[in-house]
């Protein structure tokens, strides 16, 4: 007996022509495979049509989140040990070319010494001019600037400070998950 054709006729998503439903019903009433096939096709069309919606388990959100949490604090150290490392590739570079520009000063002691104290008087003046500079400066600005120039001045400085912070603190320091639902 060939069932494929009444298993395609219970599979079939258009409705059978009077002739195929009788001829299926005639077959139903003395095949037995057919018959747990068809009840099994109806069982599982009813389950399809009204789903039942699985709740999840207990604690399901605070593990997610702890999850999402742990996620993002690994996604930091990550991001900042690499940012450290270029920091100190790039400090190692500049320290290594620094000592191969140093190293002909290094290998005469008595030359190394005298370049630098020169360095150091030249520090010393190179002060001393500009503690100068900035009293001649300051003394011209008080006499030139009113007060109020100088109460704008004092509060920009302290907007950009200011701005300064925030900014160091949104790039440094991780944002903290909120229980979001969506």
């Amino acid at each position: 007996m060939n069932h494929q054709t009444y298993q395609d006729w219970l599979f079939a998503p258009d409705p059978l022509d009077s002739q195929q439903q009788v001829e299926l019903a005639d077959h139903l009433a003395g095949c037995s495979a057919c018959q747990n096939l068809a009840s099994a096709w109806r069982e599982a069309e009813q389950q399809l049509a009204h789903p039942q919606w699985a709740e999840p388990a207990p604690g399901f959100e605070a593990r997610w989140q702890e999850r999402v949490q742990k996620e993002r604090a690994r996604l930091h150290r990550r991001q900042s040990l690499l940012v450290l490392g270029f920091s100190l590739a790039i400090a190692a570079l500049l320290l290594a070319s620094l000592i191969m520009l140093a190293l002909p000063v290094f290998a005469e002691p008595r030359l190394w010494t005298l370049v630098w104290l020169s360095r150091l008087v030249n520090f010393v003046n190179l002060a001393d001019l500009t503690t100068s500079i900035i009293a001649g400066f300051g003394r011209v600005a008080l006499d030139r600037v009113p007060l109020v120039g100088w109460m704008l001045l004092a509060g920009a400085v302290t907007e950009l400070v200011v701005l300064w912070f925030v900014s160091l603190r949104l790039l440094l320091i991780p944002r903290r998950v909120e229980n979001e639902t969506i």
